[in-house]
């Protein structure tokens, strides 16, 4: 069991060492890349070049989270998407062992060794249940057709189907809402790179959903415009179509904001995590544009398009 006065004590010193607006706009403003690199030394952040920068903030954020959740059954949610990545990676390099360079990623509930390990045996049932029919029918089907997107497939509709009965389960309405806004981003990604598409591939890969009709979605598919249509319904603009990936993390934050200050509830601890990893998000996109020579303008247009910062 979590201890959220605790944790929300601890979260509320620690946001004092989340970069603020004035210091983003700082980096921004930076002449380049290397200019970035030792305005951010001064911030705390050690490394000579971005990819160390960027490596540290992810072993930094990495421990904190570490300390923040000490039994992560209760908000395990949160870190579902990097499962069932590990996951992936781990079929794919059990299929072509050749594969290099770093595949799996960290604040995980289980490491990619670990689901090389279980798969390679065949030890499906020491898999956590939610992922656990996925392995194997992903591993299975990409060893009989050699079709990595159907692998893919299988495991992203797994992640969403977690999701969902994450959310039909837990007993705090903010990690509910942090479950049902990202299944419907992703259907609504789905959706929409599936326009006039196989139906009967639609249904497999939408996952039911609390806030936007699976069957509506489908049905809509027919062409963009009537997809479209569908979704305004829902609240989507133009403006969401562009930014799709990360609609679903501004949409939490929103939530977030009013019960942010409920130290009885994980939502503390759910803020600085999302403004962690939305802060490694932010330094990327700003140190690659800067290397390549971006104006500043369209930094900021994007730091604010992708993060709502």
């Amino acid at each position: 069991m979590v201890d959220y006065t605790y944790t929300s004590a601890r979260v509320s010193a620690l946001e004092n060492g989340l970069l603020s607006l004035h210091d983003i706009e700082s980096l921004i403003s930076c002449k380049s890349e290397a200019d970035c690199i030792k305005m951010l030394n001064s911030f705390g952040y050690e490394g000579d070049s971005a990819d160390e920068i960027i490596k540290g903030a992810k072993e930094k954020k990495e421990k904190k989270i570490s300390e923040l959740v000490g039994e992560p059954e209760e908000i395990e949610v949160l870190f579902y998407e990097n499962t069932f990545h590990n996951l992936k990676a781990a079929i794919k390099k059990l299929y072509a062992p050749q594969t290099k360079g770093k595949l799996y990623v960290c604040e995980a509930l289980v490491s990619g060794e670990e689901f090389e390990e279980k798969i390679k045996e065949g030890n499906y049932e020491a898999l956590p249940s939610y992922c656990a029919g996925a392995a194997k029918e992903a591993y299975t089907a990409l060893l009989h057709t050699g079709d990595g997107r159907l692998a893919d497939t299988v495991v992203d509709r797994a992640c969403l189907d977690a999701f969902t009965a994450f959310a039909e389960k837990t007993k705090h309405d903010i990690l509910r809402k942090y479950a049902n806004e990202l299944v419907a981003a992703v259907n609504v990604k789905i959706a929409l790179r599936s326009v006039g598409g196989d139906k009967e591939l639609l249904e497999k890969a939408l996952a039911p959903c609390a806030l936007i009709s699976k069957e509506g979605l489908i049905k809509a598919c027919t062409d963009e415009k009537s997809l479209k249509e569908f979704l305004s319904g829902y609240g989507y603009t133009e403006d969401d179509y562009k930014n799709i990936d990360s609609l679903a993390k501004k949409r939490i934050m929103q939530t977030l904001k009013p019960e942010k200050y409920k130290i009885f509830s994980p939502a503390p601890t759910i803020n600085y995590i999302i403004s962690l990893e939305n802060e490694i998000s932010v330094l990327r996109l700003v140190l690659v544009c800067k290397a390549n020579g971006v104006e500043d303008e369209f930094i900021k247009r994007r730091v604010v398009d992708s993060y709502g910062i």
